[in-house]
């Protein structure tokens, strides 16, 4: 056997000698020939690259045997050197093939395995979550080291998976019958730890880009594979206290005399179950609150979380007094704290620690009303004369009016004028009164004719008008004394005629 081997040996020294790349050629195309098998085969599983590992290993221990033996041999002159340098090559293969079967067995399948997802609130109210994970061996350590016999290679150590990249993406979903890729919503995007030890537990810390999240996607990628799990995420105690409350409106604006409503929703971030109270600090007494929930529309003042419930949504229901008072100002933010109270609340004021809080904040809007009023929009005016009558503005809304101006509209021609035209300022309820004066021209054609007037001011930031009301203008001919006498003359005469004649002729 062994002189068969010395002749391959020598023959393949022959062809490489007179042909370079023969041997090159060859060696390229058992590669590729053993990379096509290897494509072709179905991955091996655990326990098959185990039995691989177990035969490397002895195969190498009976190379080594074999080096020994053939080493006593070439001493005893029974063998060559060519033949003892070709068993020598046999070994060191046969260690590289052991080497290979091993770290195909620890490398193969390692398991990243996530323990807990805790999503937390930090001291500055930022949204986080924390990764619990663990590499593990994809099978036992210790037996596979015992299986590599009395080898006298030293194995590579493996001390855990390297380049463990974690992210945190939204779940998996279908809309209108079309999945939705994830997207990711952590930050960083990307967490890279540089080797994840075996049976050693890391926490990883992400933020978060959005608040209202309860199930995420944590996705690893190791060993050019993807792997994801979709999970419900924990809670962690936070340092701002058990109970988070959030809210998308922070500032609403809110008539007087109507509501501000506020919906809320809290976030509890502790397993057990609890009773809380529901409060409201620095609020004034004239504004009334209601906490109620949002789709029954029940109202209550105390909330409590069952052991598995950990969110719930509320709606926070502020009604303003109808007039402005000395807390309550038009224009004026009313800022306020929801307090979320351990065990029961004392309603308004909170004299315990909160378990949780959020400031909020009402802008009081009165309403902004203005009304014109005469006792009289009807009036008889001759040609050429002055017509004079009052008109009242009034502020009949719940709000201070600013720079109230009037205006009138006439026939081309006509001369106006008021006495005041403008208001500085118009409190809540208040009036104003001006003169108005109309004077015709004394061309005018005798007939009606329509006037209009009309009231505007500044409602903070807003153009305010008031309703337009019509003047009913009547033009008649003008009372001239010289013109009734002479009628009046004209009138006797003519009676003085017709009793003449009559006379005349019952004489006949």
């Amino acid at each position: 056997m062994s002189n068969l081997l010395a002749s391959l040996l020598r023959r393949c020294r022959l062809i490489s000698a007179r042909f370079p790349g023969f041997v090159l050629l060859l060696f390229l195309g058992l590669l590729a020939g053993k990379a096509v098998v290897a494509r072709a085969q179905p991955a091996a599983s655990t326990e098959e690259r185990r039995l691989e590992f177990a035969e490397a290993s002895i195969g190498h221990e009976e190379a080594e045997r074999t080096v020994q033996r053939a080493i006593e041999l070439q001493a005893s002159g029974l063998i060559s050197d060519s033949e003892l340098e070709a068993e020598e090559a046999r070994l060191r293969l046969a260690e590289l093939q052991m080497r290979r079967a091993w770290l195909t067995l620890v490398l193969a399948d390692p398991e990243v395995v996530l323990r807990e997802a805790r999503k937390y609130h930090d001291q500055s109210g930022g949204v986080r979550v924390e990764l619990d994970v663990v590499a593990r061996w994809s099978f036992g350590a210790e037996t596979s080291v015992q299986d590599g016999g009395t080898s006298s290679v030293e194995l590579p150590a493996v001390e855990g998976v390297s380049n463990v990249v974690v992210s945190l993406k939204t779940p998996r979903e279908y809309r209108e019958g079309v999945l939705v890729e994830p997207t990711i919503v952590s930050v960083p995007y990307e967490h890279r730890v540089p080797l994840l030890r075996f049976d050693e537990p890391a926490t990883i810390d992400f933020g978060l880009l959005v608040a209202d999240v309860q199930e995420l996607l944590v996705e690893f990628r190791y060993n050019n594979s993807v792997y994801g799990r979709q999970v419900l995420l924990g809670k962690r105690a936070n340092e701002q206290g058990p109970v988070i409350i959030r809210s998308d409106q922070i500032t609403l604006d809110a008539e007087l005399g109507g509501e501000a409503v506020f919906d809320l929703r809290l976030e509890r971030f502790e397993g057990d179950s609890a009773t809380y109270g529901l409060g409201l600090e620095d609020l004034p007494a004239e504004v009334a609150f209601q906490f109620a929930d949002p789709d029954t529309g029940a109202a209550f003042s105390q909330l409590f979380f069952p052991e598995a419930v950990t969110d719930r949504d509320l709606r926070l229901t502020l009604t303003m007094p109808s007039r402005p008072t000395a807390d309550v100002r038009p224009d004026r933010a009313l800022r306020f704290t929801v307090l979320v109270e351990p065990e029961l609340g004392d309603g308004r004021e909170a004299g315990r620690t909160a378990a949780g809080e959020l400031n909020l904040a009402v802008v009081p809007r009165g309403i902004a009303e203005l009304q014109i009023e005469a006792e009289n929009l009807y009036h008889e005016v001759a040609p050429g004369d002055e017509l004079q009558f009052d008109v009242r503005v009034v502020n009949s809304g719940s709000r201070t009016l600013e720079q109230v101006e009037l205006a009138l509209g006439v026939p081309f021609g006509w001369e106006t004028q008021l006495a005041p035209g403008l208001f500085p300022s118009l409190e809540p309820g208040a009036e104003g009164m001006s003169v108005v004066t109309l004077r015709t021209p004394p061309d005018v054609i005798l007939g009606d004719y329509e006037g209009t007037i009309r009231a505007g001011s500044l409602a903070g930031d807003r153009l305010l008008r008031s309703e337009e009301r019509t003047l009913r203008l009547h033009v008649v001919a003008s009372d001239n004394p010289w013109l009734v006498a002479t009628l009046l003359v004209a009138a006797l005469l003519v009676l003085a005629a017709v009793i003449w004649a009559s006379i005349r002729l019952s004489r006949r």
